[in-house]
């Protein structure tokens, strides 16, 4: 009796343990939730990653931008600061004369030279008052005006010259019994080498006196320097 009690017990039991086949809530285990955690985590650090690698691009393009800018920046500066010394040592900025004569009137010689000796605007230097002739200070494209005005009834040529030769002549004179003055006048452009002179002298006419004041004068400046 008891060897059939203890094998009815066993039966009993065998039948309530559960199949393996069967069991569709298995209790789930701890590695199973530490994977999921860090596949997570992986995600995240993936997703991280990727959003610094995008910063990074972007501080690259802004960085290249900004050194775009700064070569740009100072290859304009360093152009500028050429331009400067260029003017600086050439002293283009301001360059012109007008001069007159103080007296009048005045005689200048039978091949005297015109000398200039009241300056209205001087800028830049060049005219020498004492010899009348001016003196490029720097290399380049010059403008010369010349006015003369003749003594009563009398006719007179002054000649700008450069370096010995002529360039231009102005006339003046009279040309009939009611014409007691008379002005001339010539304008030229003419290329200076730095050093180069140019003055105005008598060239011919009956007399070698000019009015003075404002009725004779003489003009200069620089177009360009070069």
């Amino acid at each position: 009796m008891k060897l059939l009690l203890l094998l009815l017990s066993l039966t009993v039991m065998a039948s309530a343990k559960p199949s393996a086949g069967n069991d569709h809530s298995r209790v789930r285990r701890t590695d199973d939730v530490s994977l999921s955690t860090l596949q997570n985590l992986l995600d995240r650090q993936a997703s991280f990653i990727q959003t610094l690698q995008s910063e990074l691009t972007a501080m690259k393009n802004d960085l290249s931008a900004t050194k775009n800018t700064q070569v740009a920046t100072v290859s304009k500066l360093n152009a500028a600061e050429s331009r400067l010394h260029f003017l600086e040592s050439h002293q283009s900025a301001a360059l012109g004369f007008t001069v007159q004569l103080a007296n009048d009137p005045v005689d200048i010689g039978p091949k005297g030279t015109l000398k200039f000796d009241h300056f209205v605007t001087s800028l830049g230097g060049g005219y020498d008052a004492h010899t009348g002739i001016f003196t490029a200070p720097v290399s380049g494209l010059y403008v010369f005006y010349l006015t003369i005005m003749s003594s009563n009834g009398h006719y007179i040529e002054v000649t700008l010259v450069k370096e010995g030769v002529s360039l231009d002549t102005a006339h003046a004179g009279a040309t009939d019994s009611h014409n007691f003055y008379d002005q001339g006048s010539l304008l030229v452009t003419v290329h200076l080498n730095k050093g180069e002179q140019v003055w105005n002298e008598r060239a011919g006419g009956d007399s070698t006196i000019v009015r003075g004041s404002f009725w004779t004068v003489f003009s200069g400046y620089l177009i360009h320097a070069g």
